[in-house]
């Protein structure tokens, strides 16, 4: 995947000549990648023979926070054309977004802070 990832993006950067414009299709693609990934590991996590306590789990809650963060990126992304008119309403989505990515880093930060002895 990350070989597909690599090519698109590198035949992206030729066809466009280096401009400085956000490439839409190489954003979705990776963000589509990254979601595929995060929905293995949890899938790898459920079928786990060992139980494990996802509360104190870094990955847990850094996975969490990026497939909840993409799964909104990507609408929002795909459909970025509509919010030309009204960009208040998509601004409001991507600081709640960002929000739940943050929260999600902090609350696994907190609860996965190693103990000092």
């Amino acid at each position: 995947m990350n070989l597909l990832f690599l090519i698109f993006s590198c035949y992206n950067l030729l066809k466009y000549r280096w401009d400085f414009a956000f490439h839409y299709s190489t954003f979705i693609l990776g963000a589509f990648i990254l979601v595929l990934s995060s929905l293995f590991y949890f899938s790898q996590l459920l079928n786990d023979k060992d139980e494990i306590d996802v509360k104190f789990n870094l990955k847990f809650w850094i996975t969490t926070g990026l497939l909840l963060f993409y799964v909104g990126m990507i609408p929002l992304t795909i459909f970025s054309e509509q919010f030309d008119g009204n960009n208040e309403i998509r601004i409001v989505i991507l600081v709640t977004l960002n929000l739940i990515l943050y929260a999600c880093y902090s609350i696994g930060f907190i609860l996965c802070k190693p103990t000092k002895d």
